[in-house]
């Protein structure tokens, strides 16, 4: 697993990093990436991830996300993002 804590900022006020995988199915092809995130009310907004705006009071997702692809042959393992895979993964 990737040690994703370290290029996080803001240790104290949220120490945490979640989780989660998400399958994106295009035509006969299956994307697998894993989201790696933290969240908390006092962390600066993102603007890169624009929200509805009825979404957390419209204020918008505060906190980090990272994404990393994940190997078809090894769930357990990642490999490098291709130009189609940060297309499918914005």
């Amino acid at each position: 697993y990737p040690y994703t804590e370290c290029f996080f900022d803001n240790t104290v006020l949220q120490p945490y990093v979640h989780n989660c995988i998400v399958n994106i199915h295009e035509g006969n092809n299956i994307y697998h990436y894993a989201f790696f995130f933290k969240r908390h009310c006092h962390l600066s907004i993102n603007n890169s991830l624009p929200l509805e705006k009825d979404d957390n009071n419209g204020h918008g997702f505060r906190g980090d996300v990272m994404v990393m692809r994940v190997s078809t042959r090894n769930h357990n393992s990642f490999v490098n993002m291709w130009e189609c895979d940060t297309i499918l993964a914005d």
